[in-house]
């Protein structure tokens, strides 16, 4: 028997689904953002003046045109985690309803590669994670991540949140499936709707 729209159950439903939502979304920002810094940043090293005029550089300076192995690896989880928060909630938008079981599945591999992504830039700083505006370098031949420091730590602030929501996603979904299962009847948005869904489908095959 389907809830009345205006019923807690339903209401509760509407309200779990949406908050899903906005914490994906602030999911896909802070990845979307994290993944432009540190391609600039890239970008920056590419671009180098260095890169153009190596006859006028020092072998230090020269340095300065490597891309760091770290930032390629943030990019590529935040390419990775873009793509299945996208892929995921679109899918989930389109059915108006949660799967936990699926989105435990495809969010863990993202969490992983994403703590680890976070862990290495962390262990490996480019930069300290203050930045004294004063002290930044003028010279064109000066080190990448110090003359762009503010933009450092902008990237250390958004990736410590995408790091964060990207954990939390899959915990949250593991929390459901786990309760959902120990308990046959779980009252969390969403999960009711699975329910309901899978009751409509039994009656219509038996028919």
């Amino acid at each position: 028997m389907t809830e009345p729209a205006n019923s807690p159950t339903s209401r509760w439903q509407k309200a779990g689904f949406h908050l899903l939502l906005f914490f994906r979304f602030i999911q896909l920002g802070s990845v979307t953002i994290t993944g432009f810094i540190y391609c600039y940043l890239v970008w920056h090293h590419n671009n180098h003046f260095c890169s153009y005029h190596p006859q006028r550089c020092t072998a230090e300076e020269l340095s300065y045109t490597e891309v760091p192995w770290e930032f390629k690896v943030v990019i590529t989880a935040c390419t990775l985690a873009f793509l299945e928060s996208y892929f995921s909630t679109t899918f989930f938008i389109h059915r108006r309803q949660i799967n936990y079981r699926s989105l435990l599945l495809t969010t863990v591999p993202v969490a992983v590669f994403f703590g680890f992504a976070y862990r290495v830039l962390s262990i490996h700083p480019s930069t300290s994670l203050y930045c004294w505006f004063l002290g930044v370098p003028g010279s064109i031949k000066s080190d990448v991540e110090k003359k762009n420091c503010v933009i450092v730590v902008d990237g250390y602030v958004s990736l410590s949140i995408a790091a964060g929501f990207t954990a939390f996603i899959p915990l949250m979904s593991a929390f459901v499936v786990i309760y959902r299962s120990s308990t046959r009847r779980i009252m969390l948005p969403t999960e009711a709707a699975e329910d309901e869904f899978d009751k409509e489908q039994g009656l219509v095959n038996s028919t």
